[in-house]
């Protein structure tokens, strides 16, 4: 089954948006990320409101510069808080907006509920500065949250 590990950015891999320094413990990160076997990498990050912050994701100093130091390949579809929002509410069958996304979406429920959407027949890890360790078997299909404060 392939599996598909998720990063946040950042209090992840990067300290903040803003900034963009590398976490303390990316050298951990990195070979963690590098025993684990992951066939794709994705964004996983609430910091990526809109089109707007992919492209500034996007640019080689940010990205090239991030999949250079962690020796990986970001996948191409990065997902926005408006496309996380949009695939959690066709999930619920509900209406949310921003700011009942963010006061009632926890990232670990997003993750779940976007990855029975998109990945299903993938196995799926999120690491994560805002979850705790968990897994959830959904058939065959495992969701995996993944404490990154829990590597050091």
């Amino acid at each position: 089954m392939k599996r598909i590990l998720f990063l946040d950015l950042e209090n992840t891999i990067i300290d903040t948006w803003d900034t963009c320094n590398l976490a303390s413990n990316h050298e951990v990160i990195k070979n963690w990320i590098k025993e684990n076997n992951f066939d794709e990498v994705h964004v996983f990050s609430y910091a990526i409101w809109n089109e707007d912050d992919v492209n500034t994701f996007d640019r080689p100093e940010f990205r090239g510069w991030l999949e250079s130091v962690f020796e990986i390949k970001f996948n191409d579809n990065i997902l926005t808080i408006d496309k996380m929002i949009k695939l959690c509410n066709n999930n619920l069958r509900i209406i949310m907006d921003r700011d009942d996304f963010f006061a009632f979406m926890k990232k670990d429920i997003a993750f779940r509920l976007i990855c029975e959407q998109l990945f299903h027949e993938c196995d799926c890890f999120l690491l994560d500065d805002m979850v705790k360790n968990t897994s959830l078997f959904i058939g065959n299909h495992l969701i995996n949250t993944i404490d990154v404060k829990g590597l050091e």
